[in-house]
């Protein structure tokens, strides 16, 4: 560990002169507190000083360390609170270090706190965090104990019931002694009724303070379906996180991109995001939320055909509480999507089923993170069951209504399935129409492959030829192997003959092949950005990204790079933006 305090020097501490060097220090401290002066300064003599078993050094010590971690110096914290601990063992700052330290290394922290769960300082003081921690990890029942011996909750007790209850819905419950929401909310903005996702994150200091906003706030964006990682406000957040002493808040953000990314039919670029979140955050580290990079990378690995690749993924270990989280049910699709695509259309249908029945027990639904009566009507209609199909593609369409424009457009597709050729165009052109505006490129292939399909079979040929064009394109362009295979299956396309099946870091993924094709053609960074609504940095960093890919130097060698030129397509209209996204889940 890199020190970042001044300390007394390597020498015999019974040495007359440091001992007066001690002693400078802590008068020093006591008088810079006693005139009031910022609790800091006095931290950093005393920690000169080498600390000291004083009450009044140690309160200073941990006020200073709670400081220096609302200022993002977690690592000063940290020394502050290792001096307290040490002139006051089994006091209140061994459970404020040991929050410190998982911040800065949540991976190599389990053990600590779990030992320190069991004593009595963790019971009388810090019992409300610690709980947090643990139940991050899974750790639920180690969690609840230490829990069940507090007091009535205070504001930091009533902050924890409620991210508990987010965390495991069925697990938790908020105490009913707690202090009135109203209260709460008072001293904590983002648990406001009225407060959306993006006002939560906009300004949202990524402190460990912050972590907690942050994750449900990432969640609720994730389930509505509208994270925007183009915007201002994203980039600006990434780029102080990429700042922080922890890695925890970039992982975070880095793997809510790629769940965008996988969204819009990005497969490859989906992928990246999603193995650079377990890079910046090891998977130990991530508790039960690793079911979100983790789904990713599975979902991914799916659609373009790397089926082998994604059951060694699915061999991996997952923490025993991922089934009780919200996170559970991004893994629990991607896993029923697998089946699914690999043939196991009855396991699937039970992945399925058993999402619908944990989020019934639960009494939340999360129609964006796993919208399960699509799912198993997709493995209905696998399995020849058309009517099965209908029924639960139309009971999603109408538990959606209006929201999630993405998923209404995929049930619909599903819906249509169901139906007679001559009756599949309107549903498909209305699903088409949502998939246009939200840009889900993948989706889009699939119901304008359906649409030409449908034309097929009514013998209007001339109306089929550029639907599927269209559909072979943005299959081929976003990488979904999967897709062209099943297009070669319903005979509307001859297999790929060089399948994109290696591994993504060879590629451009379809981002970085839109931003490449414009830069061939000699459009300036901001023309890019403006063309493809893209901020300027992002521009920059898909072309470094590209010339790494494709081993040029420089921008003028694009041109030469077959394939880049023609245009690129046009670009995707802007999503539309809703009134206002709740920052709990849909009741």
């Amino acid at each position: 560990m890199t020190r970042v305090l001044p300390r007394v020097c390597n020498c015999d501490l019974d040495a007359p002169d440091l001992h007066a060097h001690r002693a400078r220090h802590l008068e020093a401290a006591g008088a810079l507190l006693a005139e009031g002066e910022p609790v800091n300064t006095a931290a950093l003599h005393l920690a000169a000083a080498g600390g000291s078993d004083e009450p009044w050094a140690v309160a200073a010590l941990r006020e200073a360390a709670a400081e220096s971690v609302a200022l993002g110096r977690d690592e000063e914290a940290r020394e502050f609170l290792e001096l307290a601990v040490r002139a006051d063992p089994g006091g209140p700052a061994e459970a404020e270090l040991a929050d410190v330290a998982w911040w800065i290394r949540p991976a190599g922290s389990v053990r600590a706190l779990v030992e320190l769960g069991h004593t009595a300082a963790a019971r009388r003081s810090g019992a409300a965090v610690l709980a947090r921690r643990l139940a991050w990890h899974g750790l639920i029942d180690e969690a609840a104990t230490l829990l069940a011996d507090r007091p009535a909750p205070g504001i930091e007790g009533a902050v924890t019931d409620v991210w508990l209850s987010r965390l495991y819905p069925g697990a938790f419950t908020p105490r009913a002694e707690a202090p009135p929401v109203d209260t709460v909310a008072a001293t904590r903005p983002w648990l406001r009724g009225s407060a959306t996702p993006e006002a939560v994150l906009q300004g949202l200091a990524l402190n460990r303070a912050g972590l907690e906003p942050l994750q449900m706030a990432l969640l609720a964006l994730d389930d509505a379906e509208t994270l925007d990682p183009g915007a201002p406000w994203f980039g600006d957040l990434l780029a102080a996180a990429r700042r922080s002493a922890s890695r925890v808040p970039e992982a975070l953000l880095t793997a809510a991109r790629a769940r965008d990314e996988l969204r819009r039919g990005d497969l490859c670029a989906a992928e990246e995001s999603a193995e650079a979140a377990l890079r910046a955050l090891a998977p130990a580290g991530w508790g039960v939320l690793v079911g979100m990079p983790l789904g990713t990378i599975l979902e991914s690995l799916t659609q373009q055909g790397r089926h082998d690749e994604a059951a060694e993924r699915l061999r991996g270990t997952v923490p025993r509480a991922l089934g009780r989280s919200p996170y559970g049910l991004i893994y629990l699709r991607a896993r029923g999507l697998h089946y699914l695509a690999v043939g196991r259309e009855r396991a699937a249908l039970g992945e399925f089923l058993a999402a619908g029945e944990i989020q019934e027990t639960w009494g939340v639904t999360y129609p964006g993170l796993s919208p399960w009566m699509l799912d198993a009507a997709r493995a209905h209609l696998a399995l020849g069951e058309p009517d099965a199909a209908r029924e639960l593609a139309d009971r999603q369409l109408r538990a959606l209504g209006d929201t999630r424009p993405r998923i209404r457009a995929a049930a619909l597709r599903v819906y249509a399935a169901t139906l007679g050729p001559a009756r599949r165009p309107e549903p498909l052109r209305e699903a088409i129409g949502l998939l246009e505006a939200y840009g889900d490129r993948l989706e889009l292939a699939r119901c304008l492959a359906d649409l030409g399909q449908a034309f097929e079979q009514v013998n209007e040929r001339q109306y089929a030829h550029a639907p599927l064009n269209r559909a072979r394109r943005l299959a081929h362009d976003a990488g979904a192997v999967l897709l062209l295979r099943e297009l070669a299956d319903r005979g509307l396309d001859a297999p790929p003959t060089a399948p994109r099946s290696g591994p993504c870091s060879a590629k451009l993924s379809g981002a970085e092949r839109r931003v490449a094709e414009l830069a061939a053609q000699g459009y300036k960074n901001r023309e890019i950005a403006r063309r493809l609504f893209l901020t300027a940095s992002t521009v920059e960093q898909h072309l470094t990204r590209i010339y790494r890919k494709l081993d040029v130097q420089r921008r003028s060698a694009l041109p030469d790079v077959p394939g880049l030129i023609p245009a690129a397509e046009v670009p995707r209209p802007r999503r539309p933006r809703p009134r206002s996204i709740r920052t709990e889940p849909t009741q």
